[in-house]
């Protein structure tokens, strides 16, 4: 599996004039949303949410931490206010925890039941209409992060 350093996300970043970030959390934050979550966050999404916060370019938006701990009242972007608001609606999934939602129809999320390796777990595409799991990308959160926003780019040339 190929890896992807935050330094290849930093650069992916550069060609993007639109993008917007709220960060930086400190590792008390971000154990604090694990904690209300239940989960043990991959490496690679922890630094994003150390770095960046939550980030968003075009229409594309990345939930992430957002400046209110009050995980109940912190709103969107806020991943953890997002992933409670999910279980409790629509009886989602406690491993998966949602890192982008397309028009609350397509959830991208960490399986944090299927680890890579230490830094990363798999990414399950799920589909919040029919409320299944469509399929299980074999990337971490920085690959597939790169990945989309280079996307972006190409579309944007």
């Amino acid at each position: 599996m190929e890896k992807s350093s935050f330094e290849d996300l930093k650069a992916a970043l550069e060609g993007i004039e639109d993008f917007d970030c709220h960060g930086i959390h400190s590792t008390e934050e971000i154990s604090s949303a694990e904690k209300k979550l239940g989960v043990s966050l991959p490496g690679s999404f922890k630094r994003y949410l150390e770095k960046l916060g939550n980030a968003a370019f075009g229409h594309v938006e990345y939930l992430g931490l957002t400046n209110s701990q009050d995980f109940s009242e912190a709103g969107f972007p806020n991943f953890v206010w997002f992933n409670l608001r999910k279980r409790m609606q629509d009886d989602f999934p406690d491993h998966l925890i949602i890192f982008r939602s397309i028009s609350n129809e397509i959830f991208l999320c960490l399986d944090t039941s299927k680890r890579l390796d230490d830094e990363d777990c798999v990414i399950t595409v799920w589909n919040n209409l029919d409320k299944l799991a469509e399929r299980e990308l074999d990337m971490g959160f920085n690959r597939f992060f790169i990945e989309d926003i280079e996307e972006y780019i190409d579309l944007m040339q």
